[in-house]
């Protein structure tokens, strides 16, 4: 199984490339795995408000923040 590092990275890729809903399902998939990873929580928050999904964009942008009050998001 990837880690969730290696699925942020796939996501980056598939990201760059234009494909927003598979950029996002890597994310997801890496919370499988860690529901922690900061950054994954950050980038679907990104990914689901550039698609359209708002409320599961902003749930994720809150999950950031419980887990990293301090960052800057």
């Amino acid at each position: 199984m990837p880690t969730v590092h290696e699925l942020y990275k796939q996501h980056e890729e598939l990201k760059r490339e234009g494909k927003l809903e598979e950029a996002a399902a890597r994310l997801q998939e890496g919370l499988t795995v860690d529901d922690k990873h900061v950054l994954s929580h950050l980038a679907l928050a990104v990914l689901l408000g550039k698609l359209g999904k708002h409320e599961a964009a902003v749930q994720h942008a809150e999950t950031a923040v419980q887990i990293e009050p301090t960052d800057t998001f």
